[in-house]
This record gives structure tokens, sequence and C-alpha cells, in this order.
């Protein structure tokens, strides 16, 4: 089973003046495979959700969210697709340190057949586009 890795990183600043951000224009990595610290998605999935302690929420659509608290300034925030989604398993990440500044690291682990990661990938770095166009236009 091929697995896609996306990584995105933004800094923003305090007040969102001069905000800089770097994104990777989508590439098929050598790995198909995300450092998640778990062998699969399904498998931090029930690990995560099992150890949340309430920090858990399920969207509209189904994906299901996580928050781990690292320390109080960092975090990482997980969604989890539902088994309905074409993607499942996934696991949609975001590691954020709020001091100083505001950095987010995203990666996607896509376990699903290809051309579902590749749709998924594209899917989530137009919504990535669309928010940082919000963010500079403020």
């Amino acid at each position: 089973m091929k697995r896609i890795l996306f990584g995105w990183i933004v800094c923003v600043s305090a007040g969102l003046t001069g905000c800089a951000s770097q994104s990777q224009d989508l590439e098929q990595p050598q790995s198909y495979s995300a450092s998640i610290g778990y062998a699969n998605v399904p498998e931090a999935q029930a690990a995560l959700t099992a150890g949340a302690e309430g920090a858990t929420s399920v969207s509209e659509d189904g994906w299901i969210h996580v928050r781990e608290m690292i320390t109080n300034t960092r975090f990482v925030d997980w969604w989890f697709a539902p088994a309905s989604d074409p993607a499942y398993p996934t696991a949609v990440f975001m590691r954020q340190d709020i001091v100083p500044g505001h950095h987010f690291d995203w990666q996607i682990r896509c376990e699903a057949a290809i051309e579902k990661c590749d749709q998924l990938v594209h899917k989530r770095q137009k919504e990535m586009n669309e928010l940082l166009d919000e963010l500079e236009v403020e």
C-alpha cells in the first residue's frame, strides 16, 4: 500500500503583518510514509483518541479531531478520516508552536489508494492557500 507525505510550513507573526509563508509544491516523495510515531493510521487514531482526555471532536463531515498537548505552547492537532471517506485511512496532523510567533507544520499520512491520497492533498493544499490569502488580506 502506497502512502503520501505532504509537508507545509507556515510562520505567522503576532499581528499578521509581515507574514512569511513557505509552501512546497506537491511532489511524489521517494517514501510515502510520514513519521507519525505509530505503525499505521488506525493505530494512531486508537491511541490518540483513547488518551485524549476529552480533547476530541467530530466535524460535520465525520473527520475526528484530537488535540495532543506537548507543552503549554506546543501541541499537535490530528484529524482522522472517517471510514466513509475515500481517503480512509488518513491522518492529517499539524504541529504548532505558538511562541515565538506562530509556526505550523502540516503533514498528511495517507494509506488509501494513491489517487485518493492525491485528491485529498490537492484539496488540503487549496484550503491552505485560501487561508493564507485571507490572512494576507487582513
